[in-house]
């Protein structure tokens, strides 16, 4: 993020820089997430396997947009006039900030009643 703000303040042709050291730290990241922790929750938690595979698919989708609007931007190839950029950005902190943020309640939620599911379960199990 704050190359991607370095990006956006620099004048051309540095803010191609930034933006290049932005989106290589974005694929760092996507990298990690995908190669390394993903196998580690799919060894680890199993039970949580779907729902760590569904909220890593809404995260890189929506996170993927920021550096895309970034280069259609005025600041980038100048597609994008400023209005519209800021509606693209605006509409994307919301997705990622708070839609992500009930979408992660509710992914819990959803463990938490699996898990008192299968409590349960195992309790009448054990009593028969």
């Amino acid at each position: 993020m704050a190359a991607g703000f370095v990006a956006t303040i620099s004048p051309y042709p540095v803010n191609y820089i930034w933006y290049i050291v932005s989106c290589a730290a974005y694929c760092a990241t996507v990298y990690l997430l995908l190669h390394q922790y993903r196998p580690q929750v799919e060894r680890t938690f199993p039970r949580v396997v779907p729902a760590f595979h569904k909220l890593l698919k809404v995260h890189l989708t929506i996170w993927t947009f920021y550096p895309i609007i970034w280069i259609l931007s005025p600041a980038g190839l100048n597609f994008l006039n400023i209005s519209v950029e800021t509606m693209f950005v605006t509409l994307l902190d919301i997705a990622s900030k708070v839609g992500f943020g009930f979408l992660s309640l509710q992914t819990m939620s959803e463990i938490e009643k699996a898990r008192q599911k299968a409590k349960t379960a195992s309790s009448l199990v054990v009593f028969r």
